[in-house]
Formats: C-alpha cells, structure tokens, sequence
C-alpha cells in the first residue's frame, strides 16, 4: 500500500551503492523486450566489481542479462542493459532521473546503472529508495528477476551458474526480494520484502557497517514489520 510504518533519518541522502540496480531492473521490464538481443561492449565487459563476467561482443539476451544483474548484481550486465536502452550509460541515467522524479523520488540522482561510486557522487534516500522499490514490486517482470537461488544463463565457454548474493532472499522465510549492495561510500545496503499472511512488508536499510550487521538487521526489522503491520491503523 505504500503506508509507512517505521522510519528512522528516511530523508536523509545517502550513497546507495547496487541497491541503484533496481531502477536499471525496472527501466529494463519497463522499456525493453526481454527478448531483445544485446551486444555486449567492450565497456560494459570491462567494468569492475561484481560481474557475470560478459565478454566483449557476447550476444545475450535483455532477459539474461536482468538475471545477471539482479543475482549477482553484475556491474557489467548493468551497463551494456543502460547502453543497449539508451545508446549510454550517461543517457541511461537521465532516464533513471526523470523516473525516481515521475514516481516521486525527489532526493534522487543517479549517475551510472550499477551503482558503482568512486568517481561520481549519485545519492537517494531510504524513502526515494522505498518508493521506486514499490514501483518494481508491483510489476510482475520486475518480480521474476530477483528471488531464484539460481539460475543458468549461456556463456561462451559453457552456462554460468548464478547464484544469488542477497542472503536475506536465501535465509528470511517468505522473503520475495529485492536487492543488495556494497560500496566504500554506501557501506551494506538492502532493499528486502517478504510474505506472510496475505501482507507483504518492504524494508530499506542503508549505511550498515558490515555485511553480517546488515543481514541481522534486516531479519529482527522485517519481523518488527510484520509486528507494526498487523497494529497499524493505516491498514485496517
């Protein structure tokens, strides 16, 4: 519903680091055909960070990129999903920025499709990031992309394994989604939600000091949301 149950500095701006793939993910279901096939570049292929390891000129379809990008939160799938919609990432990110503003995210700017920050200075807020999470998680594509264990997409040398890197998917039970991230700058970050009774809860965790402190966090807030869900007038 989008009523907010719990918040703690939701305002305040902040590096988000790969939790930014869930606008690229949702620019993706949203503007492209899943069917569509993508020429890798030899920019996106040389990304650093987390990668499906895409070689330059590889052929994939958007589809298996999504996959790549939201399991194992590939920075190279990130890129060549932003160059094959937008002929750029810059481009891309424009885009990202007209639609976190459509959707109402107005503490928002995106400066790549990864989220990867060394050089740029991209932010959002806990709130932002709610509110473009909720976009994604009323679009069933989007959905599809985010909660398998694993899934097996072709390769040039045989299929690559991805297993996905979001232990709150793998470890919270009913958990649906969404995405995790890491970056100097950003600390651990988590966009997660989760299934039980016929509700689904959504929480936003940012600036966690380590991956275990993120990961704890998220499971003692998640069962408080569900808590607050069942004693919040908003929903009754």
């Amino acid at each position: 519903t989008g009523a907010v149950l719990s918040e703690h500095n939701a305002r305040t701006p902040r590096a988000i680091a790969s939790t930014t793939k869930i606008m690229t993910a949702l620019l993706a279901v949203e503007q492209g055909d899943p069917d569509a096939v993508v020429t890798v570049s030899w920019n996106a292929a040389n990304q650093p960070g987390t990668s499906v390891y895409l070689r330059s000129g590889e052929q994939r379809t958007l589809r298996e990129l999504l996959y790549g990008l939201m399991l194992v939160s590939g920075n190279d799938a990130a890129v060549a999903i932003a160059e094959h919609l937008a002929g750029s990432e810059e481009a891309f990110a424009q885009r990202m920025n007209w639609r976190a503003a459509e959707l109402g995210a107005h503490d928002t700017y995106f400066v790549t499709s990864s989220g990867l920050d060394d050089w740029v200075d991209p932010y959002s807020t806990a709130e932002d990031l709610a509110i473009i999470s909720l976009a994604g998680l009323h679009n069933p594509l989007f959905r599809s992309y985010m909660y398998p264990p694993q899934w097996t997409i072709p390769g040039p040398f045989g299929n690559r394994l991805l297993t996905n890197s979001n232990l709150f998917v793998l470890r919270y039970p009913g958990a649906t989604g969404v995405k995790n991230g890491w970056t100097d700058k950003a600390g651990y970050t988590l966009v997660a939600s989760a299934w039980r009774d016929g509700r689904e809860v959504l929480l936003v965790l940012l600036g966690a000091e380590s991956r275990s402190g993120l990961y704890s966090e998220a499971y003692s807030l998640m069962d408080h949301g569900f808590v607050l869900a069942d004693q919040s007038w908003l929903l009754k």
